[in-house]
């Protein structure tokens, strides 16, 4: 729901809005992790995704880096200070493009890891 509605506001013709855009991409990250590993924090359940050996320690660094760029000083996912709209579509892309194939690369790993422990139980 969080990419449907971060592509929606990234493609709306008359009015795209790319800050909300990235605040979805990275709510579709933080849910998919919190599914994987219960965590509501990000930056706990990356740590989790590494030590569960889902994800390379250089990737969890990657997507912490990522995360830490929507809560910068200037982040997005801060209250507005004035009116001006900084953000550009070209931010936005990269950030629902990298946001996505992460969520499809860990739909993947983790399906891989629940179906070696079926073949191991059964």
């Amino acid at each position: 729901m969080h990419l449907d509605e971060a592509l929606r506001l990234f493609s709306d013709r008359n009015k795209p809005n790319y800050r909300n855009s990235i605040k979805e991409s990275i709510s579709a990250v933080e849910h998919i992790v919190r599914k994987i590993t219960g965590d509501t924090r990000l930056g706990y359940g990356l740590k989790e995704l590494e030590k569960l050996k889902l994800i390379p320690p250089i990737l969890k660094v990657a997507f912490e880096k990522l995360y830490a760029y929507t809560n910068d000083e200037n982040g997005i996912r801060h209250a507005l200070m004035d009116d001006k709209e900084n953000v550009t579509s070209k931010e936005a892309k990269f950030m629902l493009v990298a946001c996505s194939a992460f969520i499809n690369y860990l739909k993947m790993v983790d399906a891989d890891k629940k179906s070696k422990q079926k073949e191991l139980s059964d």
